[in-house]
């Protein structure tokens, strides 16, 4: 499977076809993503800042510790989780690990410069919305997991198109996307309280 990937993947799947897919699994909350969220945002940028994501400015909670950076958010129906990790060898984890996922019939693989990504979205079932995102760059590796019902596509489709890769947005269509107030690094913001008490 890694073999086909390397030599395959010359053939990219272009961002634009990349959100088709999303916007026809999700094709009936395309009209309520268009209405602005109220609320401030801020955008979040991984340690080696090629990666970054946009996210409310209050409710996320931050997970720094044993050397992985972690954010979760969930709020309205939805469920959203950020996992960056630096490795320089998250490329040839990324080909490893092809061949475990090979069977899921709705994953795609596809390049956008230094980064590889494998999206997977399987069909809505119980007007449950689910994608998942393994993104793996020379600098490290990152894993993105969105889960939402119908009331909350505004939100989830506004953290999608927020995400960026050296500052180039993962999807396409992103024109009604809101500016964020402010830009954190994630490795400047500390383990919330709550998180270390868990631990």
């Amino acid at each position: 499977m890694g073999v086909w990937f390397m030599r395959r993947s010359k053939i990219k799947i272009t961002t634009h076809l990349v959100l088709l897919g999303l916007l026809i699994a999700t094709l009936s909350l395309v009209i309520a993503a268009q209405v602005s969220d109220s609320g401030t945002w801020v955008r979040i940028e991984s340690p080696t800042k090629d990666i970054s994501f946009a996210l409310p400015e209050s409710g996320y909670l931050v997970d720094n510790e044993d050397r992985m950076y972690r954010v979760y958010y969930s709020d309205k129906g939805s469920s959203l989780s950020v996992t960056i990790n630096k490795q320089r060898d998250a490329k040839d984890d990324f080909r490893r690990n092809l061949h475990a996922s090979s069977g899921l019939r709705d994953l795609k693989l596809f390049e956008s410069g230094d980064f590889l990504v494998s999206q997977y979205i399987p069909p809505q079932k119980d007007d449950r919305f689910f994608a998942s995102f393994e993104i793996a760059s020379s600098k490290g590796s990152c894993r993105i997991s969105v889960s939402g019902d119908e009331s909350s596509g505004p939100l989830y489709l506004r953290f999608l198109n927020s995400i960026r890769l050296d500052d180039i947005p993962l999807f396409k269509n992103t024109s009604s996307v809101l500016p964020e107030a402010r830009t954190f690094q994630l490795s400047s913001l500390k383990t919330d309280d709550v998180v270390l008490t868990a631990l």
